[in-house]
């Protein structure tokens, strides 16, 4: 029998920062979203004292003042680096995963039993944490629907919970709809103001009148609550539409030369994931916004540049990039956020080069750029960064090291 497994890594972001700090385990923690402005990861223990996601940080500082709450800036390239040793080591064990995000994925498991696949899936969570360090947690079920769901309840339980229809006709009445996955803030504004509160009253319904209500993702969602396997895990990554690359400045800024060097690591960042993935991009967008508070709201501009031949080249990027910044930046205007798109994407293997260009050496030099930046820290060798100003740069004053990525990072053990 086919099973699908939602694999869950716990308290993600909190959980890598644990990893490398031991003394921290089953201390309040949180991190920090970008400028460590709002609260995006929780452990247990700040859960329990009431911190709900999304909160401002200036907001409970006083609240976990007196607990020891340890703070940290939001580290995404450790995370990163973390979230694929964790899907690797899921790869291993299963034949079909589908990455859903930085945290969780999808796979297949064939067991003759719930008893089987609960023991094969504890099995998978047990290595999973001996290779990486990461807590996970693994929901199974009929379909990706009621694996998710079932991953909640892994939580509660034993790391593992199989929710099968018994289980499921049992809790139905206790799930709010507001839980499942596949259920925004309309849909379940239009389920509540027809008394439809948790997946009982939901499966209660007629197929006809769901999809009358609700349309196909009503329909679809109905069947899978029933335990029809409708959405199928896909091994195969579908080829990314676009990369964005942007963040928002930890002041106002007014010097073009700044907002220059914003965008230059921008598209060094963008155009490295762009030859990560084996991509190359038809075009690029630029833009350059101001605060969305006050007068200059209205400023906020943007350019496309349409490449002459579809490029993963940081120096042709860079060179169309900084011409066309001319074009849309005031000085009068105090700026907030910089970024850049690029978009078009379509497999490199798939272009024929132009005769007589220097494309082979340039790949050479890129790839040469890019190994360099993977073995000594993101960045470690700039292109096109001249006035090394860091007016620009995100606020994070709690950024734990780049412990499994730059050399200089590296945790020292002493005997």
């Amino acid at each position: 029998m086919k099973y699908v497994g939602l694999m869950d890594c716990n308290n993600f972001f909190v959980s890598c920062e644990r990893l490398f700090r031991p003394d921290l385990q089953n201390k309040p923690t949180l991190v920090l979203s970008s400028n460590d402005g709002c609260v995006v990861a929780r452990s247990q223990e700040i859960k329990d004292m009431g911190i709900p996601m999304g909160v401002p940080y200036f907001k409970v500082k006083d609240i976990i003042k007196d607990s020891k709450t340890a703070v940290f800036s939001s580290n995404f390239s450790l995370y990163r680096d973390l979230s694929a040793r964790v899907y690797d080591s899921l790869s291993e064990q299963v034949p079909t995963v589908e990455q859903y995000s930085i945290d969780e994925s999808f796979f297949y498991l064939n067991a003759d039993s719930n008893t089987d696949v609960e023991r094969e899936a504890l099995s998978i969570k047990n290595k999973i944490e001996r290779q990486t360090g990461i807590p996970v947690s693994i929901g199974v079920a009929s379909n990706k629907t009621l694996a998710k769901l079932a991953s909640k309840f892994a939580k509660k339980d034993k790391g593992v919970f199989v929710l099968d229809t018994e289980k499921l006709q049992k809790l139905a009445l206790e799930v709010p709809l507001y839980d499942i996955w596949g259920i925004g803030i309309n849909l379940n504004k239009s389920l509540q103001s027809n008394n439809i509160a948790n997946v009982a009253d939901y499966l209660a319904l007629d197929v006809a009148v769901v999809r009358k209500l609700y349309g196909v993702v009503g329909e679809r969602l109905w069947l899978e609550l029933s335990g029809k396997l409708i959405n199928k895990v896909c091994r195969k990554k579908t080829i990314k539409q676009s990369i964005t690359h942007s963040r928002s400045f930890n002041k106002a800024i007014f010097t073009k030369s700044v907002i220059e060097d914003a965008l230059s690591y921008h598209t060094r960042m963008a155009a490295e994931d762009l030859r990560s993935v084996n991509l190359v991009a038809t075009g690029v967008k630029i833009f350059i916004m101001p605060s969305r508070h006050g007068d200059y709201v209205l400023q906020g501009l943007s350019a496309n540049i349409i490449f002459d031949t579809p490029t993963d080249d940081t120096f042709a990027m860079l060179d169309n990039i900084n011409k066309v910044l001319n074009g849309i930046y005031k000085a009068s205007v105090p700026y907030k956020k910089a970024g850049i798109t690029l978009f078009g994407l379509i497999d490199k293997s798939s272009l024929q080069n132009k005769l007589f260009n220097n494309t082979v050496d340039k790949n050479i030099l890129l790839n040469t750029l890019d190994n360099l930046n993977k073995k000594f820290g993101k960045d470690f060798i700039k292109i096109g960064d001249r006035q090394k100003s860091k007016m620009w740069q995100t606020k994070a004053d709690k950024l734990s090291p780049a412990y499994t990525t730059r050399w200089s990072d590296i945790p020292i053990v002493s005997a």
